[in-house]
C-alpha cells in the first residue's frame, strides 16, 4: 500500500513531507520504498524487508539523504536484522560521507558491541554542523563500543590530517594534524594524543573526562609552539612578537569551572612594535598559571646595544581581565630611522581591565637625544591619491585588515605619562644646533595621545650661510597633538641695526619673519643680517642663496618673506624646485623678452650655483645652456607641449 503525510512533527525532528510505498515480494517479504523531506533530516531509501518467525531481516539496496546539512549514501547494500528479543545486528553498514566512508559493525541494541570505521570522511562535510568557519581535512580511525547503551566502555583510535579552519589560520596554523587514543570505562574517558603543526606546533595532550555527574576533566597538555598564536592577536594592536613558548598547562575540576595551573616558558623571543621603532630581543622568562590569574614571572629582554628591559605582574583570567604590570626599561632605545634618536629609561605601570580601557601610567626618562632635521622635498611635491580599481580580493583583504588595526578602539589603552628630559634634547639640521630641556606630559589614548608641557632652550645657534647666530631664547610648547608649535627667535646687533630672525607656528610648517630695529622691510633686514648688505647691492648668486636659506629654515616653504623676497627684487620668478638627482633648489630668473630668459639655481644641501639660459627658437621647441660653480657645465635642446 501507500502512505503519504504532511507536516509530520516527532520530537525536535519536522518532516514538510514523508511518502512511503510497501509492495508484496514472497510470502513473508515486502520491498519498501520510503522518500522523507525535513528540516534536519531527508533521505530516500528502498529496502526488502522479510518477516520470519524470530526476526525481521532489512536488506537495504539504496540509501541516500542529509543529516543536518551532511550529505550521506550508502556505499554498499547492507543488512540489519532486528530479533524479537530486541537484538539489532547490522551487517556490512557503510555510509559514504563526501570521498570518505563510515563502516559499522556489530550488535547496537540491547547492549553494545559494535565496532566503527571511520576512513579519511571530509570534515568539510561537518563545517555547518560544527559552526566552525573554513573547516577542512579529514579523519580516519576506528571506535569500539561494549556494554550499555547510556555508559558504554570502549576505546578509541584516531588520526586527523590536514586540519585547517579559519580560527586555526588566524593563529598562524595552515593545517594541523592529530593522533588520538583513548579508554572509556565506568563513565569516564582517558586519552593519549598528539597534535602538530609543521613546525609551528608540537604538543601531547593526556588525561581523562569523567562523564558522571557532575562532568569533571583532569588533562594536561605539554609541548612547544612558535609565538604566532599571540603575534596574530598582538599586531591588530600594533605590536609584533617572534619566538618560540614551551608549555605545560593542566585544567583540573568541573567542566563548568576547571582550575588552570602550569606554566608558559618564552625563549630567545622578540616583540615590539610593528614599524621596529622599539624592539626587545632574546627576551626569556615565564608565564605561571595560578588558578584565575596568570603570573608574569619576570620577562626580560635586550634592547638597544645593551639595554635590559623587564615585564612583570599579573592578568586575570575571567572577565574584565584585569591586569597589574609593571614594565622597567634600562638604556633603552628609540630610533624611526629619520627623525628621532634617543636613549631613555622607564619605568611603567598598566593596570585595569584589558577590555575597558587599562590605563598606563608612568615616567620615562630622556638621555642622550638627538633630533636631526633632514632637508625636505618642494612642497610642491605632493603626494599623489591613489585609488586601486578592481582590486583583487587579497588586496582588498588587506587594506581592509591594516584600516581595522590602524582603527582598532576595542580597548584603548589610556595614558598618564610624564617625560622628563635628563640630558639636553639636541635639535641639529637646516642650520640649527640646538640644546633644550623640559618636561612633558602625555594623557589622551594610544590611539590619539594627548602631549601638554613644553622643551625650552638652554643655548643654540643658527647658521645662515656665513653667518652665525645665536638664539636669545626659544621653545616648543605641545597643547594636545603631536606637531608642537615653535618659537625660536635668534639676534644679530650690528652698528646701524639690531635685527631678529623668528621661526614660529607649528613644526610641520614653520613660519620665518624678520624684525629689526630701527625698523626696515622683511628681504631688507634679511640682506643686512646674512650678508651685512643692502638688498640691491645683492648679486643673483647672493640673491639665490638668500632664497634657499629661507627655504631650508623652513622645510621647503618660506611663506610670505619669499614673495616679499621676490617682490623687492622684481624677479619673475622665485620658487623652490627639484634638480634630476632629487635635491632641493632655489631658482629665481628674469624673462628678458619673449625668447630669452635668465635664471640662476642654489641647491640646498651640496651649496652649488648654476647660471640657467634658456632661448625660444619655436613656441615649443627651446635651447638651454647651463654652467655651475661646480665646473659643470650642460647644453640641449627641448621639445616642449601643453596637454
Amino acid at each position: 500500500g501507500d502512505i503519504n503525510l504532511r507536516e509530520v512533527h516527532a520530537g525536535a525532528m519536522a518532516f514538510s513531507s514523508i511518502a512511503a510505498t510497501a509492495r508484496s515480494k514472497g510470502a513473508n517479504g515486502y520491498q519498501v520504498e520510503l522518500d522523507a523531506t525535513g528540516n534536519d533530516l531527508s533521505l530516500d531509501a528502498l529496502a526488502d524487508v522479510e518477516l520470519n518467525a524470530q526476526e525481521t531481516v532489512v536488506s537495504l539496496a539504496k540509501l541516500s539523504g542529509a543529516a543536518q546539512g551532511i550529505a550521506f549514501s550508502a556505499a554498499k547494500p547492507f543488512q540489519v536484522n532486528l530479533s524479537r528479543s530486541g537484538t539489532i545486528v547490522v551487517e556490512g553498514g557503510a555510509i559514504a560521507i563526501g570521498n570518505g566512508q563510515v563502516t559499522v559493525e556489530g550488535t547496537a541494541a540491547p547492549d553494545l558491541d559494535v565496532r566503527i570505521g571511520v576512513d579519511a570522511v571530509p570534515l568539510s562535510a561537518f563545517e555547518r554542523l560544527s559552526s566552525v568557519p573554513g573547516l577542512s581535512g579529514a579523519l580516519s580511525g576506528n571506535i569500539i563500543l561494549k556494554g550499555d547503551v547510556a555508559r558504554p566502555d570502549g576505546t578509541l583510535d584516531l588520526t586527523g590530517t590536514d586540519i585547517a579552519a579559519a580560527d586555526l589560520q588566524a593563529l598562524g596554523f595552515a593545517a594541523v594534524s592529530f593522533r588520538a587514543t583513548g579508554k572509556m570505562a565506568r563513565g569516564k574517558l582517558t586519552l593519549d594524543s598528539s597534535v602538530n603543526a609543521g613546525t609551528e606546533l608540537s604538543a601531547s595532550v593526556d588525561g581523562g573526562l569523567n562523564l558522571n555527574k557532575p562532568v569533571s576533566i583532569d588533562i594536561r597538555a605539554r609541548g612547544r609552539t612558535s609565538a604566532a598564536p599571540f603575534a596574530g592577536r598582538l599586531s591588530g594592536q600594533g605590536a609584533r612578537l617572534s619566538g618560540s613558548i614551551s608549555f605545560d598547562i593542566a585544567a583540573r575540576g568541573p567542566m563548568s569551572e576547571p582550575a588552570v595551573d602550569g606554566t608558559m616558558t618564552l625563549e630567545g623571543a622578540t616583540f615590539g612594535d610593528v614599524d621596529g621603532l622599539f624592539i626587545v630581543r632574546d627576551a626569556s622568562g615565564r608565564l605561571v598559571f595560578e588558578g584565575n590569574q596568570i603570573r608574569i614571572d619576570n620577562i626580560q629582554g635586550v634592547t638597544g646595544k645593551s639595554g635590559r628591559a623587564r615585564i612583570s605582574g599579573t592578568v586575570g583570567l575571567d572577565a574584565p581581565q584585569s591586569a597589574d604590570i609593571r614594565v622597567r626599561v634600562t638604556d633603552g632605545s628609540y630610533a624611526d630611522g629619520t627623525l628621532v634618536n634617543t636613549g631613555f629609561d622607564a619605568d611603567l605601570h598598566l593596570s585595569g581591565p584589558l577590555a575597558d580601557a587599562p590605563l598606563l601610567e608612568g615616567e620615562i626618562t630622556l638621555k642622550k637625544t638627538k633630533i636631526t632635521l633632514s632637508e625636505i622635498p618642494p612642497t610642491s611635491l605632493k603626494p599623489l591619491e591613489v585609488r586601486h580599481k578592481k582590486a583583487p580580493a587579497k588586496i582588498v583583504s588587506q587594506i581592509r585588515s591594516l584600516q581595522t588595526r590602524s582603527s582598532s578602539s576595542d580597548s584603548p589603552i589610556r595614558l598618564n605619562l610624564r617625560i622628563v628630559a635628563k640630558d639636553p634634547i639636541s635639535v641639529r639640521g637646516r642650520g640649527l644646533n640646538v640644546l633644550l630641556g623640559g618636561t612633558l606630559g602625555i594623557t589622551g589614548t594610544a590611539a590619539a595621545p594627548e602631549p601638554n608641557g613644553s622643551f625650552r632652550l638652554r643655548r643654540g645657534t643658527l647658521k645662515l650661510l656665513a653667518r652665525r647666530l645665536e638664539f636669545e631664547s626659544g621653545r616648543l610648547d605641545f597643547q594636545s597633538d603631536l606637531d608642537p608649535r615653535i618659537n625660536l627667535v635668534a639676534i644679530s646687533r650690528g652698528q646701524d641695526a639690531t635685527i631678529r630672525l623668528v621661526i614660529s607656528g607649528r613644526a610641520s610648517a614653520p613660519e620665518i619673519s624678520v624684525t629689526s630695529s630701527p625698523e626696515l622691510p622683511q628681504e631688507e633686514a634679511l640682506a643686512r643680517l646674512v650678508f651685512d648688505r643692502d638688498l640691491v647691492q645683492l648679486s643673483p648668486l647672493q640673491i639665490a642663496q638668500l632664497a634657499s636659506s629661507i627655504a631650508v629654515l623652513s622645510g621647503g616653504g618660506g611663506g610670505g618673506l619669499l614673495g616679499d623676497l621676490q617682490s623687492a627684487l622684481g624677479v619673475d620668478w622665485l620658487e623652490i624646485t627639484q634638480t634630476p638627482k632629487g635635491e632641493t633648489a632655489v631658482g629665481i630668473g628674469k624673462q628678458v623678452n619673449d625668447r630669452l630668459s635668465v635664471g640662476v639655481e642654489q641647491t640646498t644641501k651640496t651649496n652649488t650655483s648654476r647660471v640657467i639660459i634658456d632661448l625660444g627658437v619655436t613656441k615649443n621647441l627651446k635651447l638651454r645652456g647651463a654652467a655651475g660653480t661646480d665646473g659643470a657645465s650642460r647644453a640641449g635642446v627641448f621639445f616642449e607641449r601643453d596637454y
